[in-house]
């Protein structure tokens, strides 16, 4: 039988070969970001192509470069103003040398390629790395070494787990080949993590090295801050409870809250007590960061706490005056009442037996 054509007959002819890319170049942007730029044939042979690119690292034997696995990406390329293709490899390893070509294809006929030349490049070194060179309970010294005449611009950031955002170390000395960093006001026994934003010639972004946590320092470890100021509570049972904001810990748990106290005078004033000797009485050592108040002290009083960890006792908290004076009319009036109250009560039931 021959051949039939017809309205549903579809005749696809076997393309010609095709000629290679032309023009291969890679242009390194940071350590891990690379770009394969190439121009099409010059002479497709066909209508239509599609473009993969194969990239491999090299591995070193002891006598020859040997491509390790060549990884094929499948794309829809991108193009230039001077209309050169191009695609972007990302998560390279710094300081790799790869192997990559382009694979030119007739859009329906995969078995039918052209490759180009093989272009080999080594992606850039990775940064040098920090260096921690001077730590205090309150700061600390970082070095670092530029790549020479490689990243344009370098800013270090530092942040620890309870900032929201990363902090920029503005302090610094550029000495020949080398940067020292002086960081200060810092937490003392915290643990910083730190980072580079890099600019490189070729990348219009910040390269954000590392991007781990390979970079963590703490600071040297201190005695607690000193607690908050003991404020007062009380409750309808006539208890009172002093409070105190915990102190920081500064590295080392606190193990011990001691709670001083001294009685003051009615005429008490701050400025008065300044050249009197004052004796202060301990009254709670414990953990808590509160103490209920005895039922006995009805006095006024000023109170401070200070805490201890591994390292020692902090300083003491400020103090205030707290007046307990009025805990005695409170419990007198809580005693005479009901007995006015009954009192009161048989007095009205006599009179109007008495009347009626």
């Amino acid at each position: 039988m021959g051949l039939q054509f017809g309205a549903d007959v579809i005749l696809r002819t076997i393309p010609g070969k095709l000629n290679a890319p032309e023009n291969v170049t890679v242009q390194i942007l940071t350590p891990t970001l690379a770009k394969i730029y190439w121009m099409p044939p010059k002479k497709l042979n066909c209508v239509a192509v599609k473009y993969e690119v194969q990239i491999t690292k090299i591995l070193f034997s002891s006598t020859e470069k040997i491509p390790y696995q060549w990884y094929r990406h499948h794309m829809y390329p991108e193009r230039t103003e001077d209309g050169k293709f191009f695609t972007t490899f990302e998560s390279l390893l710094p300081g790799q040398e790869y192997m990559a070509f382009v694979r030119v294809f007739p859009t329906y006929f995969d078995d039918f390629f052209t490759d180009s030349v093989i272009k080999s490049f080594y992606m850039y070194s990775e940064p040098n790395n920090l260096t921690l060179i001077g730590v205090s309970t309150n700061g600390m010294n970082i070095s670092w070494i530029p790549s020479a005449n490689l990243t344009i611009r370098y800013i270090l950031e530092y942040k620890n787990d309870e900032m929201q955002n990363w902090q920029i170390a503005n302090n610094l000395k550029v000495n020949i080949d080398k940067v020292t960093y002086y960081i200060e006001n810092l937490l003392p026994g915290t643990i910083y993590k730190f980072r580079l934003l890099l600019r490189y010639p070729q990348y219009k972004e910040n390269f954000i090295w590392p991007l781990d946590e390979t970079f963590i320092f703490q600071t040297l470890g201190d005695v607690p801050s000193a607690p908050g100021i003991p404020m007062v509570t009380r409750f309808p049972n006539l208890t009172y409870q002093l409070n105190w904001k915990p102190a920081q810990a500064h590295g080392s748990q606190v193990t011990l809250y001691r709670l001083e106290g001294l009685v003051v005078e009615n005429n008490y004033k701050e400025g008065n007590q300044k050249d009197r000797i004052e004796h202060w009485n301990l009254y709670y050592n414990g953990t808590d960061n509160y103490w209920v108040i005895t039922r006995d002290m009805d006095q006024k009083y000023r109170f401070r706490v200070q805490a201890e960890n591994g390292y020692g006792f902090g300083v003491w908290s400020g103090s205030n005056v707290v007046d307990l004076t009025e805990s005695i009319e409170i419990s007198a009036m809580q005693y005479y009442v009901p007995l006015i109250l009954s009192f009161v009560v048989v007095l009205v039931i006599y009179v109007s037996y008495f009347y009626y």
